[in-house]
C-alpha cells in the first residue's frame, strides 16, 4: 500500500461528487466503483440482501436500490437492547441472533487473533452462538483512527455488517497523556460512543488494562501510570453511568495464584495469552454466567474463531486497498487485461463471503461439541 493511500482522510479531499462515508455499488455505464454518499445510504430505496452481514464489497446495479436499512437496524437494535440492557445498565445474556462488533486498538486487535475472548464468549451463550466481527484497528484511539484513502467510515461498516451489540474499548493509551487530559479523554469517547449507537448496535464498553511491571516498564512507571489509569477508569465508570451502558472492568491486578512465571503482559502493555484469558474470564464473569471457560476444551473452538477471524481481516482489510477502491483503481493491474471496463478485484473479494460462512458454521460446530 502506497504511503499517499495511508493518509488520513482528513487530509485528502475526496474526487468531486465523492463522500467518505461510502458504501459501494457498481454503475452501469462505468465498472469502476462510484462511492454512494452516507446520506443516501440511508435515504434511498431498497438494495439487495446480502449473504454475509458485513458485505460492504457487495455490489449492485444502478437500477437497484438499498433496502429501509434504517428499519432494519431499528429492529435489530431493539432485539439487542432486550437482550443486552435493563435500566442501569445491568448485562443480560446474548442472544443467538445478535451480531457483536469488537471496536479499539492493539489491545482488541490483539485479542481478535489469539481467539480467547470471542471463544469464551461463544462457549458462554445459547446455542447457536452470535456472530463475532472485529472492526478494531492498530494505533487506533477515541481521537483518531486514520483509515486509508477512501475506505468506509465505521458507521457504514457496522450497518453493513448487522452489528446489533458493539463491544469497545480504549484508554490504556490515551491514559498517558495523564491526569490533565481526562476530561478532553472522556468528551472524545462519549463522542465515538454516540457515533457508534448512530448505526444501531448497543454499547458494552471495556475498561482498559493496567500496565505492568515488566519489560522495560520498572515497578515505579508502572504504578504511576496504573495510579492515572484509574483516574481514567473512574471517569469511565462515570460515563457509562451517565451514558447508561454496561462497563465490564478488566482493569483489575491478575487473580491471586496465578503462576508467577507466566507474566499478562510481555511488555507491561501487550498481553499475553495468560492476559488475554484474564481478560476473557473477567468478561465472561460478568457477561456469561459467571461460569469460567474450560480453555482445555474449548481449544478447537479458539482455533476455529482465529481461523474465521484471519478470513475476516482479509476480508474487511484487503492488502492492495489501493487497488480496490482507494487511489490505484485506474491503473492496468486493477482491470482485467482484456477488458479495460472490467474490475476484477471487487468480484474476487467476495470469494471471502462462503468461506467466511463455513467457518461461522464451524465455530458452531466446535462449540456444541466442546459445551456437551
Amino acid at each position: 500500500m502506497s504511503d499517499s493511500n495511508r493518509r488520513d482522510g482528513a487530509r485528502r479531499r475526496p474526487r468531486p461528487g465523492r463522500s467518505f462515508g461510502p458504501a459501494f455499488r457498481s454503475d452501469a455505464s462505468n465498472s469502476s466503483i462510484a462511492l454512494l454518499p452516507k446520506a443516501a445510504l440511508l435515504a434511498r430505496g431498497r438494495r439487495r440482501a446480502a449473504t454475509l452481514p458485513g458485505s460492504w464489497f457487495r455490489f449492485t446495479s444502478s437500477s437497484e436500490r438499498f433496502p429501509l436499512l434504517v428499519v432494519r437496524r431499528l429492529l435489530l437494535t431493539l432485539l439487542a437492547l432486550a437482550c443486552l440492557k435493563l435500566p442501569g445498565a445491568q448485562l443480560l445474556p446474548l442472544r443467538s441472533d445478535a451480531v457483536v462488533a469488537f471496536i479499539g486498538g492493539a489491545q482488541m486487535v490483539a485479542a481478535s487473533q489469539l481467539g480467547y475472548l470471542e471463544s469464551a464468549l461463544t462457549a458462554a451463550t445459547q446455542f447457536p452462538p452470535p456472530r463475532f466481527r472485529d472492526f478494531s484497528w492498530e494505533g487506533d484511539t477515541v481521537f483518531a483512527r486514520p483509515r486509508p484513502l477512501n475506505f468506509p467510515p465505521l458507521t457504514n461498516q457496522l450497518l453493513r455488517a448487522g452489528a446489533t451489540v458493539a463491544v469497545v474499548q480504549f484508554g490504556q493509551m490515551e491514559s498517558l497523556a495523564g491526569a490533565a487530559a481526562l476530561p478532553e479523554f472522556l468528551a472524545a469517547y462519549e463522542s465515538l460512543i454516540k457515533t457508534v449507537q448512530s448505526a444501531g448496535p448497543a454499547i458494552v464498553l471495556l475498561t482498559p488494562t493496567r500496565f505492568e511491571a515488566a519489560g522495560p516498564l520498572g515497578t515505579d512507571t508502572a504504578r504511576t501510570r496504573n495510579e492515572v489509569l484509574a483516574l481514567y477508569v473512574e471517569g469511565l465508570r462515570a460515563l457509562a453511568e451517565r451514558l447508561q451502558v454496561p462497563l465490564i472492568d478488566v482493569s483489575l491486578p491478575p487473580r491471586q495464584g496465578s503462576p508467577p512465571t507466566a507474566g499478562p503482559t510481555t511488555d507491561g502493555v501487550q498481553l499475553t495469552a495468560v492476559g488475554q484469558r484474564r481478560v476473557a474470564e473477567l468478561v465472561v464473569e460478568a457477561w456469561g454466567g459467571g461460569r469460567l471457560p474450560d480453555w482445555a476444551a474449548l481449544e478447537p473452538v479458539r482455533e476455529a474463531v482465529i481461523a474465521k477471524n484471519d478470513l475476516w481481516f482479509r476480508y474487511r482489510r484487503p492488502t492492495n486497498w489501493a487497488f480496490l477502491a482507494g487511489d490505484r483503481t485506474d491503473q492496468p493491474s486493477s482491470r482485467d487485461h482484456r477488458d479495460r471496463n472490467i474490475r476484477w478485484f471487487p468480484k474476487e473479494m467476495e470469494e471471502y463471503v462462503p468461506l467466511i460462512e463455513a467457518a461461522d458454521a464451524k465455530i458452531a460446530a466446535q462449540t456444541k461439541e466442546a459445551t456437551r
